[in-house]
């Protein structure tokens, strides 16, 4: 699906962690799945296998809510933006984690919650890394 000016529209984002609030976040302080962040090539190497500790506890792709291929942890209010999404799925959010399989949390839960539970789910080495948020 194309939105006006051609951008392609996604369903489902990968979980990236470029983003806290509306800034950039250093590339060397990044543990979500876009990969190792290589300063001579300007990109991004890929996250081995190995790399993820908790394949069950760690999200791999999750819905869209941006209309992107992004997944990311941003405050609920931020996402408003592109449409209210508080009406969507119960206030849930489908996510697809890196073992398989799929779960529904809330949207606070996944968004706003800063539980080490909440936070560690977003990083591949399964640490809630709270000097991120």
């Amino acid at each position: 699906m194309l939105r006006g000016g051609g951008i392609p529209l996604s369903s489902y984002g990968y979980n990236d962690d470029k983003f806290k609030g509306n800034a950039l976040r250093a590339p060397g302080n990044m543990f979500g799945l876009q990969g190792h962040y290589d300063p001579e090539t300007d990109s991004f190497r890929p996250i081995a296998e190995s790399e993820v500790v908790a394949s069950s506890d760690m999200m791999a792709l999750g819905d869209s809510f941006e209309g992107n291929w992004l997944f990311m942890r941003r405050p609920i209010k931020e996402f408003e933006q592109w449409g209210n999404i508080l009406t969507r799925q119960e206030r849930k959010a489908n996510v697809v984690f890196c073992d398989g399989h799929v779960e529904s949390p809330t949207l606070k839960f996944l968004f706003e919650d800063t539980s080490d539970t909440a936070l560690r789910r977003w990083n591949r080495d399964n640490e809630p890394h709270r000097e991120k948020w």
